[in-house]
């Protein structure tokens, strides 16, 4: 699915993969497809830097655990006073053991946006 969908039901964190002390900034997350998501924050980020995203979805809705995801931002844009990023999910970022368990993540996220009727069948 490379569909962008509204994001709702998820918050969402971010920070450089550079950053080994892990300073997660929260943003808001405009939309969400299988590929990566539209993102709006406050930090500068440039095109090419590599970011984890922590995906926090609403437990009540899906029960499901946060989860972390690799992603390369592919291009920002001026926003007001924040930035408008888009990136792409990097799943060679992550250990090969947990790839799978983000695969699941990202299959069981799109059947949640299904269910609210975001992605048709």
């Amino acid at each position: 699915m490379n569909e962008r969908v509204p994001a709702h039901g998820c918050s969402i964190a971010i920070c450089l993969t550079s950053d080994e002390s892990l300073s997660w900034r929260s943003c808001r997350a405009i939309n969400y497809s299988r590929g990566g998501m539209k993102l709006e924050t406050d930090m500068d980020l440039k095109e090419g830097d590599l970011i984890w995203v922590r995906i926090t979805p609403d437990w009540k809705a899906t029960a499901m655990e946060p989860f972390r995801i690799g992603a390369e931002v592919r291009h920002t844009t001026p926003s007001g006073d924040a930035i408008s990023l888009g990136v792409q999910f990097r799943l060679e970022m992550t250990q090969t053991m947990k790839r799978s368990q983000i695969e699941t993540n990202l299959d069981r996220l799109d059947s949640f946006f299904r269910a609210l009727g975001l992605i048709e069948t």
